[in-house]
């Protein structure tokens, strides 16, 4: 018994002879994750007769349906390659993409993907020194910004303590917040 096996490649033919291929992907994009401040990479590469184009366009909302054109600017760019590029990315880059490869041959391609934007911790506000007199009250805040789980631990003269268990006075109590995040996931 033998085994006959068959694949079908549709060609499209030219008058000139050639051959006309569609859209497939050499590299297909994918979900991206990057860090506030630095810059996102995402590649979307395919090969096709004619030459693909690469479209990118960005959906309106957190929805991946309606979909706008991406102009390239200083922050963003499409290189030739298809290659989508976001420097200094902010939180408000953060959403769906989508990526479509046409050559007019063929239905084309095209690929949403997820760019996701992540907060590292940070301070709201910069170190600074608090002086109060010996008998006043003394109010220290932290505010800590960035996508959570965030974990704030206080430390005097090197070591941790939990404000609410280990520092007590009773005359006059230190009085340490740790305020809600105000920012972040």
């Amino acid at each position: 018994m033998s085994r006959i096996r068959s694949h079908v490649l549709r060609l499209w033919g030219k008058e000139d002879g050639g051959l006309d291929f569609p859209p497939r992907w050499r590299i297909e994009p994918g979900d991206t994750s990057v860090t506030k401040s630095r810059s996102a990479v995402v590649d979307c590469q395919a090969d096709g007769f004619p030459i693909p184009r690469i479209r990118w366009t960005r959906a309106e909302g957190d929805v991946a349906s309606e979909f706008r054109p991406i102009s390239s600017s200083s922050r963003l760019h499409v290189f030739e390659n298809g290659s989508l590029v976001i420097h200094s990315v902010e939180e408000g880059d953060d959403g769906h993409y989508l990526c479509q490869a046409t050559n007019g041959i063929g239905q084309g391609l095209s690929k949403v993907i997820r760019l996701s934007v992540h907060v590292a911790a940070h301070f709201k506000s910069k170190f600074r020194a608090e002086s109060v007199r010996k008998g006043e009250d003394a109010k220290l805040t932290c505010e800590a910004i960035g996508d959570r789980p965030l974990q704030i631990t206080w430390l005097k003269d090197k070591q941790s303590f939990e404000p609410q268990i280990d520092l007590s006075y009773p005359e006059r109590p230190l009085q340490i917040e740790t305020s809600p995040f105000p920012f972040g996931k």
